[in-house]
């Protein structure tokens, strides 16, 4: 990967090692002083709706959120947290940053026509990311080509229970999800192919992944095992096989083509990618990106009444993951809530490490940089937000027990540095460790208790496993 070998890490007593740490996320120390001057690319939606600024023209978000009925508050994000004015502030708070190219804000032209369902927003994509790497590339050392792309073709081009921008496209889930999908993958191959032809010399090259939203999955019983392969073929491999190996994963392709021909089709409704197409993709990543929140329990079913019948166990806004699965997927009770009542996590670090167990074993050991990991606000702890403290404290242990056993942590990131606009859920889940008034005109931060633990595990290198991140 590039970075330098961390130091010797010492086990101590209650204590887990950790490789060097920085606030929000984690890098070795010569990649440090790379990254003091980067200022967070991100989308400007989550922090400030900034069309008509500097010539930005409108997303796919700008028009969504003014849908009725399409955000849980009917919030639009106009504001939100107003970084584009507060960026200062917010760096004095970040000091370590990465850049990410597309965080779902597509422009608005490309949408309208077609958007990732049409092949010619690939090669948009391309040029825009080549825009960047030579505005950008001599001071940015990392780069995020998409994040959750998952997301983008599910949520946004199929969304049933839980929809995103675009929207409008649950009646085709059926094909819409995989070819948006199959053209976000080669939008992300052909950024990084262009990252890597351009001619940078030897202090300016940097490093090229993709984020990947994980939800890990593992069986009820002995006899749901083979049903999770299946799964984890959908949650994880879709988006990660054609980049670590390459092609889609051969379970997956077979249970499409076979649902497809059981429907009449002359063809499977999952796109094939031509020999080039697969060569452009395979080893397409510096690194890995996993954003991990949630594992689900899977369990086969016999037919769609058994889905129904434990639908109360699987959080609305995570329908449509198992989606041509015949399978469910819920969490435990028993694990530790997180969140109101309409929360779709709970925590169970222990998945977090069986995810980068079975990328090291299954994937020869790529390098991964946990690209998101965190929990929304529970109700009644204000600033003492003592749930995000033992979320956090587990899943850093739980990062830590798998760079023991060999895997490839080179990043960690918290999600997120301050509360903004959470997509469809509005201002009504809040992932900050800083607390953001979106009543007062200046958006003032003001410092949870999460964020003063979460310091002291950086500066102490190591996380406390204490009874602050034990349950119950």
């Amino acid at each position: 990967f590039g970075f330098a070998p961390s130091e010797t890490n010492f086990i101590v007593p209650g204590k887990r090692p950790m490789s060097s740490m920085s606030p929000i996320i984690i890098y070795n120390q010569d990649t440090r002083e790379n990254l003091k001057q980067i200022l967070e690319l991100k989308y400007e939606q989550k922090f400030k709706n900034t069309t008509g600024f500097e010539g930005r023209g409108p997303s796919v978000w700008d028009e969504f959120v003014r849908k009725p009925g399409k955000i849980v508050d009917n919030s639009t994000g106009d504001v939100a947290a107003d970084s584009y004015h507060k960026y200062k502030e917010d760096i004095a708070l970040l000091k370590k940053l990465g850049v990410t190219l597309y965080h779902w804000d597509l422009p608005l032209a490309l949408q309208d026509k077609g958007g990732w369902l049409n092949r010619d927003t690939i090669e948009h994509f391309r040029k825009y990311a080549k825009f960047c790497f030579t505005e950008f590339g001599k001071k940015v050392k990392i780069w995020i080509t998409i994040n959750e792309p998952m997301v983008v073709a599910t949520m946004g081009h199929c969304g049933k229970s839980g929809e995103h921008a675009p929207g409008g496209l649950k009646e085709h889930c059926h094909w819409s999800q995989y070819l948006a999908g199959h053209n976000l993958l080669l939008a992300h191959g052909h950024a990084y192919r262009t990252y890597h032809g351009m001619n940078w010399k030897p202090s300016e090259r940097g490093y090229v992944g993709i984020a990947n939203s994980i939800q890990w999955v593992i069986p009820e019983t002995e006899a749901d095992e083979e049903i999770t392969k299946l799964a984890r073929d959908r949650t994880f491999g879709w988006f990660s096989h054609p980049i670590l190996k390459n092609d889609y994963p051969p379970l997956l392709k077979e249970r499409i083509k076979l649902l497809s021909k059981l429907e009449g089709r002359a063809e499977s409704r999952f796109p094939e990618f031509t020999e080039f197409e697969k060569l452009m993709l395979s080893g397409s990543a510096d690194f890995l990106g996993i954003n991990y929140y949630v594992t689900l329990i899977t369990k086969r079913l016999e037919n769609d009444q058994d889905r129904k019948s434990q639908s109360e166990y699987r959080p609305a806004n995570l329908e449509g993951t198992l989606d041509d699965i015949p399978a469910m997927g819920y969490q435990n009770r028993s694990w530790m809530p997180v969140g109101d009542s309409t929360s779709w996590i709970r925590s169970y670090p222990d998945g977090l490490e069986g995810l980068l167990d079975y990328v090291r074993t299954e994937y020869s050991n790529p390098d991964v940089i946990i690209t998101e990991n965190g929990c929304m606000d529970t109700p009644n702890e204000n600033l003492n937000d003592i749930t995000r403290i033992r979320y956090l404290k587990g899943h850093i242990a739980a990062v830590s027990k798998a760079m023991s056993k060999g895997s490839k942590i080179r990043g960690y990131n918290l999600w997120s540095l301050i509360d903004n606009f959470e997509w469809a859920d509005g201002y009504t889940k809040l992932f900050g460790i800083h607390k953001v008034d979106f009543n007062d005109p200046n958006r003032a931060r003001t410092s949870k208790l999460s964020a003063k633990i979460y310091s002291e595990i950086i500066q102490s290198n190591q996380v406390v496993i204490d009874e602050d991140c034990t349950w119950p």
